[in-house]
């Protein structure tokens, strides 16, 4: 009786887990004949349900099997009892719902592989992390790779048959199984041309001029941003241009730029300014250095580096034009680098070997007024466009002495071009790009104010910006019965009450054009002032009359540069951005 009542037990624990058609063919499993005891059960269940299969039909014959006591001694509950291995596995009903829990794996990191194919030589390395996952097995054409049995997948390119499509399968004890991504790696011939493409392209230019004494004030920085930002804008790229920034502003702006990259994307930087070498390290100074300043006060070109090439870029460009005077004086970093200026994918490029010079009366620079004329060239490769470059100025002889260029390149895919076309299969990276480069250069709408009984109008208008953190804002005034009227920006506020620095210059006899500086610095909205002078026709007197604009809009300063979020020259985490705009 006992038996049968456990056997009854088990019956109803496996008809609410796996259901009444798989627990009835877990009852009719083969029983083995070890225990006399057993054997004499399993003859007399068979026996009865043979007779009754016989007398009352063949579906009462199936429900008298399924209701057949098994000889399951309570002693022997849970030990291995070979008679009765179909009723064990469901001995504890929590047991099938926790390795359902166990058995998924869910894939945090699939394997990325670059969209060009690789030249020859090239070590090929994929990557595959999971969660719940014990094993790794990776496939190549759909067959098992010998001995990759790690997440980690490594392999050289030595001829075009090494490449193929790449997959991990990812499993565990409790028979969970998944799947990865597959990988297509393609193996360029050598005598191959390959077509380059950029999934994205990201720029972020810098221009310091305004440094605080001993270090001289610069003139050409502001004018090779602006220039070089409109040539890299026409070639799609999201640029991000800005002058004047402190240290802190400096990390934060990489912070941003190495965020915006991606996998397979093409960076691009620019640094003009004041800048020295120290113990084979190059230092970029912001404008907030101080006499006395160190090199922790500065930023270092290694670090950048690093934090571009840690995005999977395809492309990396860092022209840097600054001197590169000897800076023994200037007290070393607390910590010191070990981290050399070498990528597979980057080219440094140095405007000069010992100083750079900033040419007076000249708009540009010396190497932008040789560079500008070739950028947008499809005839470059990226590499030949800088040593195009280095030619044209040594071939002078009057610039040699001044400014010699040198180039570093260790690039592995020589044929990438900054004019090459973006790789419309990877949309949604250029889109999130865009959309977070379009909240950085947020303007407020144009404003129209209208003075009927003056019949005199004032359009407020913000065009779109050429440097990130300058707010251009023009004023144009249309008179009516007015016979003199003039309207500019008298005054530019702000809450935290410092003073906002800005530059008007009349545009025609009815527009004014102001530049607002530094927006990077403003934490609150500002508030302009605008001023309107006006004489109606047959008087002699002349009317004031002031508008007061709220803007809240203001480019670059959504980022919060000014925030010191990190230690120093740490340019690896990303700043947060705001959904308005």
């Amino acid at each position: 009786m006992a038996d049968l009542l456990f056997t009854v037990h088990n019956l109803i624990t496996c008809l609410e887990n796996i259901g009444h058609k798989e627990a009835l063919s877990l009852l009719r499993q083969p029983e083995s004949n070890e225990d006399s005891g057993e054997q004499e059960g399993e003859q007399e269940g068979e026996q009865e349900g043979e007779q009754e299969g016989e007398q009352e039909g063949e579906q009462e014959g199936e429900q008298e099997g399924a209701l057949k006591p098994h000889p399951i001694r309570p002693e022997q509950h849970g030990q291995h009892n070979p008679a009765c291995d179909g009723i064990m596995q469901c001995n504890t009903p929590m047991q099938s719902f926790d390795q359902r829990l166990t058995a998924k794996i869910e894939i945090v990191q699939e394997p990325v592989a670059q969209i060009n194919p690789y030249p020859i030589g090239s070590i090929m390395e994929l990557c595959v992390k999971a969660q719940g996952a014990e094993t790794y097995m990776w496939e190549k054409n759909r067959e098992e790779m010998n001995g990759e049995k790690s997440n980690r997948l490594k392999i050289t390119l030595n001829s075009v048959e090494d490449g193929g499509e790449f997959q991990c399968i990812l499993s565990n004890r409790y028979g969970g199984k998944q799947a990865s991504k597959t990988c297509c790696i393609k193996v360029m011939p050598p005598d191959e041309d390959t077509v380059y493409s950029a999934t994205n392209k990201v720029a972020l230019l810098i221009g310091n001029m305004n440094y605080q004494s001993p270090l001289v004030k610069l003139s050409n920085p502001v004018n090779d941003v602006r220039a070089l930002a409109l040539s890299l804008r026409r070639m799609h790229f999201h640029v991000i241009a800005l002058v004047n920034l402190t240290l802190v502003e400096m990390q934060n702006a990489i912070r941003i730029f190495c965020s915006m990259i991606g996998h397979g994307a093409y960076g691009f930087f620019f640094f003009a300014g004041h800048g020295f070498s120290k113990d084979e390290c190059s230092y970029m100074v912001p404008v907030d250095a101080k006499e006395g300043f160190t090199c922790d006060d500065c930023l270092d070109v290694p670090i950048l580096l690093r934090s571009m090439d840690e995005t999977g870029s395809a492309l990396n460009v860092i022209v840097l034009d600054k001197c590169r005077v000897d800076g023994s004086a200037v007290m070393p970093p607390i910590v010191k680098q070990k981290f050399q200026e070498k990528s597979n994918r980057s080219v440094v490029v140095y405007t000069t070997l010992n100083i750079a010079n900033d040419v007076k009366g000249k708009e540009n620079g010396l190497f932008m007024q040789y560079l500008l004329p070739h950028i947008e060239s499809t005839q470059f490769t990226v590499t030949k466009l800088f040593e195009k470059v280095q030619a044209e100025i040594g071939s002078n002889e009057q610039r040699t002495d001044l400014q010699n260029p040198e180039i570093r390149s260790f690039l592995r895919e020589n044929g990438r071009k900054l004019t090459d076309c973006l790789d419309a299969s990877f949309k949604e990276d250029y889109v999130h790009c865009l959309q977070l480069w379009q909240k950085l250069h947020c303007v407020e709408a144009k404003r129209v104010f209208r003075m009927d009984s003056l019949h005199l109008e004032v359009v407020v208008d913000f065009p779109p910006p050429v440097l990130s953190n300058v707010l251009t804002v023009s004023i144009q005034l249309h008179k009516g019965i007015t016979e003199i009227g003039k309207a500019f920006i008298a005054k530019v506020e702000h809450e935290e009450g410092h003073e906002v620095e800005f530059e008007s210059k009349a545009r025609n006899d009815t527009t004014t054009e102001t530049h607002i500086f530094n927006i990077q610095r403003f934490r609150h909205p500002l508030w302009l002032i605008v001023q309107l002078n006006f004489k109606i026709a047959e008087t002699v007197v002349t009317r004031e009359i002031m508008l007061v604009i709220g803007l809240e809009k203001l480019l670059i300063a959504e980022a919060k540069l000014w925030q010191d979020i990190s230690r120093k020259n740490k340019v690896v985490e990303s700043v947060y951005i705001s959904d308005s705009c």
